[in-house]
């Protein structure tokens, strides 16, 4: 098989398992939110002191479009905007109660639909996804 046939093969399989609806992690909390506004959460979960410049360098946005997330997690209580203490020219994002209980539950929904993955595998299988998925994401 060439590596255009491996490529067309993985990306048929990719597109069969994101449409299966079997994939799908939205708990009840973020029924509404875009895979950005999730992606966002994520950030401010795991680096609570990020800057917005650096959420857009991260993620490839447009400032706009980070404007507008903002707005609509603000909107639904899952964040709020504060001035930056050590910069009152910059804005510092907060993740509310309600934005940490929605992440820690997406992280729920995720563990459960990896383990679930997990169980029509190998050990020796499992290891070898994580150790391929390593390599892959060092490479982002």
């Amino acid at each position: 098989m060439s590596k255009e046939e491996h490529i067309e093969k993985f990306r048929f399989l990719w597109e069969r398992m994101l449409i299966s609806n079997k994939l799908e992690v939205c708990t009840e909390e973020l029924k509404d939110s875009t895979v950005l506004d999730v992606n966002i959460l994520r950030l401010l979960f795991n680096s609570p002191d990020i800057a917005p410049k650096e959420i857009v360098a991260k993620l490839s946005i447009p400032n706009s479009t980070l404007t507008n997330a903002i707005n609509r997690l603000e909107k639904k209580g899952m964040i709020k905007r504060k001035l930056n203490s050590n910069d009152l020219r910059s804005l510092q994002l907060l993740l509310t109660v309600k934005g940490k209980q929605a992440i820690l539950s997406h992280h729920a929904e995720e563990r459960t639909l990896i383990g679930n993955m997990f169980d029509i595998l190998s050990k020796e299988e499992i290891m070898s996804l994580i150790n391929i998925f390593e390599k892959l994401v060092s490479k982002l």
